[in-house]
């Protein structure tokens, strides 16, 4: 007979006399149904105007991206973050599920914090109604978090009309069309 629901169960032994004895009471909750499961479907950067898809293995300047999925007989995810060298992985925050999607910013909510630069591996895990979790963490999304723009830009205009050479800044040209050369380290 299978067990459905909350079960009560108690274990009798009997001695070659016919006495018998009986453990404590040990109570268990059988769920049925299919497990929850979860997925990271993409990361969206919007940190300006308009949203832009991260690719795996990318790179955003968005230090808190919008994380979007998708759960089936779930009621919340639980989000981590991998440290790529140590592997230890972080709990960032949860997300509810409704209508089987969900979707969560870190450093949004109270308990959250924004990325920090530098690799992160994302990952999911579906909780149910009942609280059972899914058995491994998935929906792994790897990206890197990029806030530092380059070092050391210059720029330099020069003049190639009658009066040629460098332009000061602040200076005046004749020239419509004057060239522009520039450099940077971290480019």
């Amino acid at each position: 007979e299978k067990l459905v629901g909350q079960v009560d169960l108690v274990v009798k032994e009997f001695d070659a006399a016919g006495n018998a004895s009986a453990s404590d009471t040990y109570r268990i909750e059988v769920v049925t149904g299919a497990p929850p499961s979860a997925s990271l479907t993409r990361v969206e950067d919007d940190e300006l105007e308009g949203t832009a898809h991260v690719q795996p293995n990318g790179v955003t300047n968005d230090a808190t991206p919008k994380l979007v999925g998708t759960a089936s007989n779930a009621t919340k995810v639980l989000v981590y973050d991998e440290d790529v060298q140590t592997g230890e992985k972080v709990l960032l925050g949860e997300a509810e599920v409704v209508n089987n999607a969900w979707t969560f910013t870190p450093g949004e909510t109270g308990d959250s914090v924004a990325l920090l630069e530098g690799s992160h591996k994302i990952t999911v895990l579906a909780v149910g109604p009942q609280g059972q979790v899914q058995g491994e963490a998935t929906g792994e999304f790897v990206f890197e978090v990029d806030r530092t723009g380059p070092s050391g830009v210059t720029l330099e205009v020069y003049d190639d009309v009658n009066v040629t050479g460098a332009v000061t800044d602040g200076g005046t040209t004749d020239d419509s069309r004057p060239t522009f050369r520039g450099s940077s380290e971290g480019a």
